[in-house]
């Protein structure tokens, strides 16, 4: 548990570094909204490797980069975590109940998302910075 507290805080410590010196100040402090309209619960995860779409790049629910989100709730991540170099950012959407019981691999080898969103900073202006699924 320690050793997994101490991985997180340096994680945490590089990712503030490296987003203060290659983000605009724009980016660096917006976040994006990922409103869930479901009666389920939901995760959902980025990947900035646009244009791959498949999982093998995407973060697995358990990362720091993956939310879950009750029904009728909103979740969030800055912008700067979901917008790759490439300028687009990707967003995967899965049910909780297949996350919670079904092994990653399986996940990915069977690419179980329910929704992706594909999006880049002029998307999310026009719609306030907020996704809504579904």
């Amino acid at each position: 548990m320690k050793n997994l507290t101490i991985k997180t805080l340096l994680f945490l410590i590089l990712l503030l570094v490296l987003t203060a010196t290659t983000c605009s100040k724009e980016k660096r402090y917006q976040s994006i909204y990922i409103r869930n309209n479901s009666t389920k619960t939901i995760y959902f995860s980025v990947s900035q490797m646009y244009p791959d779409t498949t999982l093998k790049m995407v973060n697995s629910p358990k990362s720091l980069l993956s939310r879950k989100v009750l029904p009728n709730e909103k979740g969030s991540i800055f912008a700067y975590a979901t917008i790759g170099n490439s300028g687009i950012g990707q967003i995967f959407i899965f049910d909780s109940n297949i996350l919670e019981t079904e092994p990653w691999d399986s996940i990915v080898a069977n690419y179980m998302v329910i929704k992706r969103y594909q999006f880049n900073q002029l998307d999310l202006e026009k719609i306030n910075w907020t996704i809504t699924y579904p």
